[in-house]
């Protein structure tokens, strides 16, 4: 599994996860930092995920964020 964000221009601001193993089910989580651990701007941000098995079969998900603070 590969998941990647992007941000509301479509540059990926961080690589949750790279080539990783992965079930039935399970969860992941994005504390709204980027790759270098820096906070991101407030605003809509998406969630690419792709899937794949050994045969090379490959599924592709976008899920719709945002990142909001409080105060």
């Amino acid at each position: 599994m590969n998941v990647t964000v992007f941000d509301a221009s479509g540059r990926p601001v961080r690589a949750l996860q790279r080539n990783a193993l992965c079930g039935q089910t399970g969860s992941f989580r994005w504390d709204g930092l980027d790759d270098k651990f820096a906070k991101l701007p407030l605003g809509p941000y998406v969630i690419f995920t792709e899937i794949f098995n050994l045969e090379g079969k490959v599924k592709r998900f976008k899920n719709q964020v945002v990142v909001a603070r409080r105060l």
